[in-house]
């Protein structure tokens, strides 16, 4: 839809189930079938979301590489101080939030970390410093 932008969506009739809709929908899309008509759906209907199971992953994420390539989406985007330090709170907040880590995550260096946990740079050595400063 974002790469063609011609799309417009209209109500056509609302149901009073899921099943009746997912119904609708499956005998919606075989009749576009039948009639030739362009369909962009890659199942038959009645389902949510997008699977990609149905999709060849690797040429999927070979299209997705190619279209990024270039791309700086970044590139000279500036920040105040003020967002900077908002940033930064609340990476950290998140991450004790969550706790993605175990605590002995430290206990190893920082290769052997990456290699068990698959953590990085910048969070190992945050929760380090973390440590450092609660045993002073």
């Amino acid at each position: 839809m974002r790469k063609y932008k011609d799309f417009c969506i209209v109500l056509v009739k609302s149901f009073s189930s899921r099943e009746a809709c997912c119904e609708a929908e499956i005998e919606h899309i075989a009749d576009a079938k039948v009639k030739g008509l362009k369909v962009y759906n890659h199942t038959s209907g009645g389902e949510v979301g997008f699977r990609v199971e149905m999709v060849d992953k690797e040429s999927w994420r070979a299209k997705l590489v190619a279209a990024r390539k270039g791309r700086t989406p970044a590139l000279g985007m500036k920040h105040t101080e003020e967002n900077k330090k908002l940033f930064s709170e609340f990476g950290k907040k998140r991450w004790d939030i969550y706790g993605r880590y175990p605590k002995d995550v430290t206990q190893y260096s920082f290769p052997e970390a990456k290699k068990l946990y698959g953590i990085s740079k910048t969070h190992y050595y945050r929760l380090k410093r973390a440590e450092l400063n609660e045993l002073s």
